[in-house]
């Protein structure tokens, strides 16, 4: 059920998707996935509230994922939760910048101007 909700929500066809992915979840619960393949279907329909469910769900089963918290900003944006959709949009930046460290090493020198921008 998750790869065919997948491969809907990539096809376009989000309600057959957001279907689909809902029995993923009643199965397999544990999948971090799902949740935010939910989380995006629910965005390309307008259901900001429903998407941010799903994305924090995701997030609790894989709390460092920087495209969920930039997805889960994006959704709080939409539902004008200003600063909580500012707060993940820093932890997404934070663990951003901490994985071009682990693969660069000392990025900084090589980037100086993007610590003015997303430090706070």
């Amino acid at each position: 059920m998750h790869l065919l909700g997948t491969l809907e929500a990539q096809l376009g066809n989000f309600s057959r998707a957001i279907e689909l992915l809902e029995q993923a979840k009643l199965k397999k619960s544990h999948v971090w996935d799902t949740f935010f393949n939910l989380g995006n279907a629910y965005m390309e329909i307008g259901d900001y509230e429903k998407a941010i469910l799903n994305y924090k769900k995701s997030l609790k089963l894989k709390p460092n994922d920087e495209v969920v918290h930039n997805n889960l900003g994006k959704a709080l944006h939409q539902a004008k939760s200003f600063k909580e959709a500012l707060k993940n949009f820093n932890i997404a930046s934070h663990i951003f910048l901490f994985l071009l460290y682990i693969l660069y090493g000392d990025f900084p020198l090589m980037f100086p101007s993007i610590f003015f921008l997303i430090l706070p």
